[in-house]
């Protein structure tokens, strides 16, 4: 793709990216709304099921200790970071009831049509059923599950983000699942 090409398509998903933040905003009420980061037309995707207090102070999807988890396991992939849009299912503290809940899968899904990744990393089953459904699959949830959307991206399921700081099993797990991701994405 060409530098001019890429560019206005960076332009048009920041844009898109930003009118939907302010939607977010405007549902998240008095919490505090957690908009994705990264690379806004990335090729690879992660979802994790809702922010932390961390990311809610700072209002950006994997800062803190999610994101250096993350740019310490590029590093090891050898993968580079700015490949990555990264973004919860909830988009605030206040996913509690089950029309906020289907508000934020939505807002994921329009999320997913602006970056259209070529991977998408789904920590947790709640990020990845809401996907899975959003596609039109059926496969259940099983972490290490990579499943090709017809025409779309490559789902990669694992454990749930904060299991995996709490549990050396989940921690294990969450790493196989990155190699799992790198391995694909060089593949695609």
């Amino acid at each position: 793709m060409n530098d001019n090409l890429l560019r206005l398509l960076q332009r048009k998903a920041v844009q898109e990216l930003g009118d939907l933040c302010e939607r977010i905003s405007a549902c998240a009420g008095e919490a505090t709304a957690v908009a994705g980061s990264g690379n806004p037309v990335a090729d690879v995707v992660l979802v994790k099921a809702s922010p932390s207090p961390e990311e809610e102070q700072s209002a950006r999807a994997f800062s803190g200790q999610a994101g250096e988890v993350v740019t310490k396991s590029m590093q090891r992939l050898e993968l580079d970071s700015s490949l990555l849009y990264l973004t919860n299912l909830a988009k605030c503290s206040r996913h509690r009831d089950s029309a906020c809940a289907a508000r934020c899968g939505s807002y994921l899904a329009e999320e997913l049509l602006v970056v259209q990744p070529r991977v998408i990393l789904l920590m947790g089953e709640p990020a990845y059923e809401t996907v899975r459904a959003s596609y039109g699959l059926e496969t259940a949830f099983a972490p290490g599950l990579c499943e090709r959307v017809q025409g779309g991206p490559l789902l990669v399921a694992t454990v749930d983000f904060a299991s995996a700081m709490k549990q050396d099993a989940s921690k294990r797990a969450l790493w196989r699942d990155f190699q799992v991701l790198a391995r694909e994405y060089k593949k695609s």
